[in-house]
Parts: C-alpha cells; sequence; structure tokens
C-alpha cells in the first residue's frame, strides 16, 4: 500500500469538463447587487478567475454574466431564487428543487433578490463543431 493518495481533482486546470468528462460543484450566487456594485472591480475579477478556472474565460466582457459552455449542464437549484436569463432576453424564474437541463446555451443567472442563491451543476463536456 502506497499510503495517501492524492485528490485527483485539485490537479483539475478547469471547471469545464473536456468532451466525455463531467464536473459537479455547489455555487453560491450573491445578490445581483452586490455583484454590480463592486468596491473594487479588479479584486473581484482576480477573486473569479481563480474560483472559477475554465469557467471564468466562457463569460462575456461586453454581457456581464452571459457565457456560453461546450458542456450539457443539469442544475438544480437548492436554496434561494434565481432567474436564467437566455440568449433571446427571455427570463424564467427557478425556485429550490427547479431542474434546469441545457446544452451549449447561451444564458446568464441572475440573482434578484436580497439572499445568496445556491445550485448544483452537473457538466458533461460534449464537442463543439
Amino acid at each position: 500500500m502506497s499510503g495517501v493518495q492524492q485528490d485527483p481533482t485539485l490537479a483539475a486546470l478547469s471547471l469545464v469538463p473536456g468532451a466525455g468528462e463531467t464536473s459537479l460543484a455547489i455555487y453560491d450566487f450573491p445578490p445581483d447587487i452586490v455583484m454590480q456594485n463592486p468596491q473594487d472591480v479588479g479584486q473581484m475579477i482576480e477573486e473569479l478567475g481563480s474560483a472559477l478556472p475554465g469557467l471564468f474565460e466562457c463569460f462575456e466582457p461586453d454581457h456581464p454574466g452571459m457565457h456560453t459552455t461546450p458542456t450539457i449542464d443539469y442544475g438544480i437549484l437548492l436554496q434561494g431564487e434565481l432567474w436564467l436569463e437566455l440568449d433571446n432576453g427571455e427570463q424564467k424564474r427557478i425556485q429550490p428543487g427547479d431542474i434546469v437541463i441545457q446544452q451549449g446555451t447561451r444564458h446568464a443567472w441572475r440573482n434578484k433578490s436580497d439572499q445568496v442563491a445556491r445550485a448544483l451543476f452537473v457538466m458533461i463536456g460534449a464537442k463543439r463543431d
């Protein structure tokens, strides 16, 4: 027996899985008012980049929050309330227990409440043309 094994997830360079790979994560979404009015924009970008490696790079600089990933996503809202904003501007209210399934959809998550929302996401890497 070789002793203690290293956690293989610590070596992952990206939260976005490659084709055929998976990732699972729980995210806390602060209220939009917090994200829209940061005290230090540079610090916020640095923190998000280090907390969301690979995923942060998928966000569109000209459309805050909008992003697309080469994945099939299963999202389950665990706590709070979120709004799913779709590419066409349509917004859908998501409540605890709701499940959202997306396949490479351009979207953003909005927390219009004054409470933190928590969601679990399973991402399955898919090939993109």
